[in-house]
C-alpha cells in the first residue's frame, strides 16, 4: 500500500462521512430543537449525528435491495445526498432569512470549565477509541463467526446475502443487518476492515448526546447531564464494544435517542422531532430483533408524553427566544415530514422482517409464535426453547453463588461508572424525605423509573442472556459478556441519575471530579490509583480555569477556518496511515500463521472452502475480495465431496479450530485419511488457528 493509494482511499472514505452532513444540518436547522435554549449547540449536534445514521442506513438498505452495493454506486449515493444537502440548504436561506452552520451551535450560555473539561476527556476517550478501532483487528468471537463474513459476502457481491454456515440457525440466519449497512460503506473505500467498526464509534457518541439530551429534556442541570452521559460512556463494556461488531451500542443509542425525542415532541409539537422519532423506531427494529420490543417500549411512552398536559413539574428551566432556523422554517414544507419518517421506519424497520418472510416463511426466522396454543407462525424453536437461556429462566435468587456471578460481573463489566450512577438514585427517597415541602417533578421521576423497570425487564428476559446452550443452561460467569444486552437499561438509569443529582442539588464539582475519573480509568485501564491522580488533576486544571481572566469561561465554538481544517484532514491522514501499519502487524499476530500462510502462498483469485469453523474471517486474510465458501459433505459418499470440491475449484481446505460437536465429522476422517487425496499443508498449533489441507490434482 503506497501513500498515494492510501491518501486517494481517505479521500474517498470522507466523502462516505461527508455525503449526508448538509442534509443532516438542514434537518438540524428545521429541529430547532433547542430554541431560545442555552443548551442549542447538543441539540443541534445530536439531531445532525442521528440524522446522518439514518440516511446512511437508508440509502445502503436501498443499494442492497436493488443489488447495487458497489463501491461505485455508493460514491455516486453520497455525491446524491451532497447535492439534495445543497438544495435544501439554498431553500432555507431564501428569501427573506437566513441560516448558518456556526449559529446552529451556538448556545446562549457558553461552558463553564467544569463543563469544558468533562468534554475534553471524552474528546480524548474518542480520539483513543478511533485509534483502536483504525490500528486493533477485530478478534471477538461473533464478529468473525458470522458479522464480518457477512460483511465481506456482501462486498462481493453487491447485495444481502445470507451466510452459508449457520451454527445458531436462530441467531445469525435471521439477524437484522440494518446498522451493519453503515459497517458495509465503510468497507468500500479501503477495500477491507480498516474502518469497519468506526459506526460504532459513532454509536458511542450518539449514546452520549442522547444521554445528554435526554436529561436536559427532563430538567437535569448541564453538569449533571453532562456527568451521567460521560459515565454510560465510560463503562468498561461500552468501551470494549466500540471496536467489536455486535449492535447493541447501535440499538441502545437508538432507544435514547428515540426517548429524547419523544420528550421533545411532547414540549415543542414539532413535526421534524416526530418525524426523526417514527424513523428512529424503525432503525430499532432494522437493528436488532429485540429493537421491536424497545420500539414498542418508545411507542408507549410517546403516547403517553403526547396525550398528557405538560405541568409545571415536567417542564425545564429554559427562555423563550428565536433562533435562525425559527425564521425560515415556516417555508419548509415541514407538515410533510412525519409521512416521511413513517416511510423511513417502514423500510428500515421492515425490510428484514419481511425478507426472513419470504425467505424462510417466518419473519422472526425460526421463533415459533402461538396464542393460547395456536400456532400463529410455526418455527422449530418456541417461547420455552429461549427462555432457558435467559437471566429469568436460569437465575435464583435463593442461590448465593448466583448473586456472588452476578455481582462480580456487574463490577467487572460495568464498573465504577455504573455504581457512580447508582448512588444518585438510591440516594433520591431521602432525599425526598428531606425536601421540606419543595415541589418536586413527580411525573418525571415515576415516568423514568416505570421506564427503568421495563427496560430492567426486557434485560432480563432477553435470549441468551444467560447461556446459549455451551454451560449445559445453568448461570457461569460467561453472562457478564451478555451484559451489552443491559445498555438500553443502563442508559435509562443514567438519565435517572441525572434527574436525581439535580433534585438532591449535589455539586457541579462532585459530578464532574467523577465524571473525570471514569474518562480516566477509560482512557488507560490503570490502577486504582490513577483514579485519585485524576481527580487531583481535574481540581488544578478547574483552579486555573477559574482563577484566570482569560480562560474564566471555556466556550466551545465551531471552528471554521480553512487551516484549522486542513490541519485536520493531514492528521488524519498520516494518523490512518500508521494506524494501517500498526493493524497489519497485529493481524498476523491475532489471527495467526493462517493469515500470513494465505497472503505469501494462496494466490489472490484462488476460492478456499472451510468446515466447522467459527473463525471463517480470518481465511480472507488482507484481501476482501478473496471468495470462502463453506463446504460440507452433504452426503455420506466421500467420491461426491471430492467432485463437488473439484467442480467448484476449491482445492484448499480449512477446518476448525474445533469444538466438541464437530470432531466427529466425515469430512475429517476424509481429510486425515493417509491414502486419500488430501494433504496438510498447515497444521493447526493452536486452539485457535485453523488446519489448511490441499486437495491433489486428480491422477
Amino acid at each position: 500500500m503506497t501513500v498515494l493509494e492510501h491518501i486517494g482511499q481517505c479521500l474517498l472514505f470522507l466523502l462516505i462521512l461527508a455525503g449526508p452532513v448538509p442534509l443532516a444540518l438542514a434537518c438540524a436547522a428545521l429541529a430547532d430543537a433547542g430554541e431560545g435554549s442555552p443548551h442549542r449547540r447538543s441539540a443541534s449536534l445530536f439531531v445532525a449525528v442521528l440524522t446522518w445514521c439514518l440516511l446512511q442506513m437508508l440509502g445502503g438498505l436501498l443499494l442492497g435491495m436493488f443489488h447495487c452495493l458497489t463501491p461505485g454506486a455508493v460514491y455516486f449515493a453520497e455525491v446524491l445526498y451532497l447535492a439534495a444537502g445543497g438544495v435544501a440548504w439554498r431553500r432555507l436561506n431564501r428569501p427573506v432569512a437566513s441560516v448558518s452552520v456556526p449559529a446552529l451551535f451556538q448556545s446562549e450560555k457558553p461552558c463553564g470549565p467544569l463543563d469544558g473539561l468533562m468534554i475534553l476527556s471524552l474528546v480524548c476517550l474518542g480520539l483513543r477509541l478511533a485509534w483502536t478501532v483504525f490500528s486493533v483487528p477485530i478478534v471477538e468471537y461473533d464478529s468473525l463467526g458470522y458479522h464480518l463474513p457477512t460483511l465481506a459476502r456482501w462486498y462481493q457481491r453487491g447485495r444481502f446475502e445470507m451466510l452459508e454456515q449457520f451454527y445458531y440457525p436462530e441467531l445469525p440466519s435471521t439477524y437484522p443487518y440494518g446498522w451493519h449497512i453503515l459497517g458495509a460503506l465503510c468497507i468500500m473505500p479501503f477495500r477491507g476492515d480498516l474502518a469497519v467498526a468506526f459506526p460504532n464509534l459513532i454509536a458511542w457518541a450518539m449514546l452520549g448526546l442522547a444521554v445528554y439530551r435526554a436529561g436536559i429534556e427532563l430538567g437535569a442541570t448541564r453538569a449533571k447531564g453532562l456527568a451521567a452521559a460521560a459515565l454510560v460512556q465510560c463503562i468498561p463494556l461500552v468501551v470494549e464494544h466500540v471496536n467489536e461488531m455486535h449492535v447493541d451500542l447501535a440499538l441502545a443509542a437508538f432507544f435514547m435517542s428515540g426517548l429524547s425525542l419523544a420528550v421533545s415532541f411532547s414540549r415543542r409539537r414539532s413535526p421534524v422531532h416526530l418525524a426523526l422519532f417514527l424513523a428512529t423506531l424503525g432503525a430499532l427494529a432494522g437493528t436488532r430483533t429485540s429493537g421491536l420490543a424497545y420500539g414498542a417500549v418508545l411507542a408507549a411512552a410517546w403516547a403517553v408524553l403526547a396525550v398528557g398536559r405538560r405541568s409545571a413539574e415536567d417542564r425545564p428551566a429554559m427562555s423563550v427566544g428565536s433562533s435562525p432556523a425559527a425564521a425560515v422554517g415556516g417555508r419548509f414544507p415541514r407538515s410533510a415530514l412525519p409521512a416521511v419518517g413513517a416511510g423511513i421506519m417502514l423500510l428500515l424497520g421492515g425490510f428484514w422482517y419481511v425478507r426472513n418472510w419470504a425467505m424462510l416463511g417466518n419473519p422472526l426466522g425460526y421463533l415459533q409464535v402461538a396464542v393460547g396454543g395456536h400456532v400463529i407462525i410455526p418455527g422449530p424453536y418456541g417461547v420455552a426453547d429461549f427462555g432457558r437461556t435467559t437471566l429469568a429462566g436460569l437465575f435464583h435468587f435463593n442461590d448465593a453463588r448466583h448473586w456472588e456471578i452476578l455481582i462480580g460481573q456487574v463490577w467487572q463489566r460495568l464498573g465504577f461508572p455504573f455504581l457512580a450512577l447508582l448512588v444518585p438514585c438510591m440516594a433520591l427517597p431521602a432525599g425526598w424525605a428531606l425536601s421540606r415541602g419543595r415541589k418536586l417533578p413527580t411525573r418525571a421521576f415515576a415516568g423514568l423509573a416505570a421506564l427503568l423497570a421495563v427496560t430492567g425487564f426486557l434485560y432480563w428476559t432477553t435470549p441468551f442472556s444467560a447461556d446459549n446452550g455451551s454451560f449445559g443452561f445453568t448461570l457461569t460467569p460467561w453472562m457478564g459478556g451478555q451484559m451489552r444486552f443491559a445498555f438500553p437499561m443502563v442508559a435509562v438509569l443514567a438519565v435517572l441519575a441525572a434527574a436525581a443529582a439535580t433534585m438532591l442539588r449535589a455539586r457541579d464539582e462532585i459530578a464532574a471530579v467523577v465524571a473525570l475519573a471514569a474518562a480516566a480509568l477509560a482512557l488507560d485501564k490503570p490502577r486504582a490509583a490513577y483514579v485519585g491522580g485524576a481527580i487531583i488533576l481535574a481540581w488544578g486544571l478547574y483552579g486555573i480555569l477559574r482563577s484566570g481572566r482569560v480562560a474564566a469561561r471555556l466556550d466551545l465554538r465551531i471552528a471554521g477556518q480553512t487551516w484549522l481544517m486542513a490541519a485536520a484532514i493531514v492528521v488524519f491522514l498520516g494518523g490512518t496511515f500508521a494506524a494501517r501499519q500498526r493493524r497489519e502487524q497485529l493481524r498476523g499476530i491475532f489471527y495467526g500463521q493462517v493469515v500470513r500462510y494465505l497472503d505469501k502462498l494462496v494466490r489472490a483469485d484462488e476460492p478456499i472452502g472451510y468446515l466447522a469453523s467459527r473463525r471463517s474471517y480470518v481465511l480472507y486474510g488482507r484481501r476482501l475480495d478473496r471468495h470462502v465458501h463453506y463446504v460440507p459433505a452433504g452426503s455420506d459418499n466421500s467420491a461426491d465431496w471430492i467432485q463437488m470440491l473439484r467442480e467448484r475449484g476449491i482445492s484448499l481446505i480449512a477446518v476448525g479450530p474445533l469444538i466438541e460437536p464437530d470432531k466427529s465429522r466425515l469430512e475429517l476422517e476424509w481429510l486425515r485419511d493417509p491414502a486419500g487425496p488430501f494433504v496438510c499443508v498447515l497444521p493447526g498449533r493452536t486452539e485457535t488457528d485453523p488446519t489448511l489441507y490441499r486437495l491433489t490434482a486428480a491422477p
